[in-house]
């Protein structure tokens, strides 16, 4: 199987990962099936990370209305990953911070990591990261790391905007009623699957990846100025 026949198959993998509804988004099962160009799917065909790819395919994907997945499926290990985020951060869009533990839910076996993406609109985007890793949440326990953003601003007339726009800010096509209705469903199905272990969806939306604290001697340059 050649290179491009090998990502094909990761990418399918991850749609179906999604279509099964294991990470509770109603909306994600939703355009990943019966609107498949809602998501698109950009995967280095390298070693190298091409960070000025990356940039236009995120931007690209916004103007057609399409959340971007960034999917990297020759990443194997927590550390790897952290050394890809270390290679996103020389493109100065991509932010990543050390995000603070909910009062109560502190995990010392692991850090919480926010990253975020500028967009060319000039907001700020909440990334997502999917790994399959235990320290993730159950909800973001995918068959190969990746990251999730919306590359555009605000275009969701059915929710509120807030400080930072992220996936959910992605416009839906769907009328006010439907996207209640499955809003509530994805609600309701989160904070069920988030109940073991415990887990805060409204904090979650703002990290992107957690990782064990393993990889915390690495960390310092990622978090550090670049």
């Amino acid at each position: 199987m050649g290179e491009l026949d090998r990502f094909k198959r990761c990418q399918e993998h991850l749609a179906l990962w999604l279509r099964s509804s294991l990470t509770g988004c109603h909306f994600a099962t939703s355009f990943s099936s019966t609107k498949p160009l809602k998501l698109d799917y950009y995967t280095p065909i390298s070693e190298t990370v091409d960070l000025a790819a990356i940039a236009g395919f995120i931007d690209g994907t916004a103007v057609r209305d399409v959340v971007a997945v960034v999917l990297f499926p020759s990443l194997r290990t927590p550390r790897e990953l952290v050394d890809t985020l270390l290679t996103l951060r020389g493109d100065a869009r991509w932010g990543v911070s050390q995000a603070a533990w909910p009062e109560g839910r502190e995990r010392p076996d692991s850090v919480a990591i926010s990253l975020t993406w500028q967009t060319a609109s000039g907001d700020l985007s909440d990334a997502m990261g999917v790994a399959p890793l235990g320290t993730m949440p159950v909800t973001r326990r995918a068959p190969h790391f990746a990251i999730v953003v919306w590359g555009g601003p605000h275009r969701n007339e059915h929710l509120r905007k807030a400080q930072h726009v992220g996936v959910a800010s992605a416009p839906t096509g769907l009328d006010k009623a439907e996207h209640a209705r499955l809003m509530k469903v994805t609600d309701d199905r989160v904070r069920d699957l988030l109940r073991e272990p415990a887990e805060d969806p409204v904090w979650l939306r703002h990290v992107g990846f957690i990782l064990p604290r393993e990889v915390n001697d690495s960390m310092s340059e990622l978090l550090g100025s670049p």
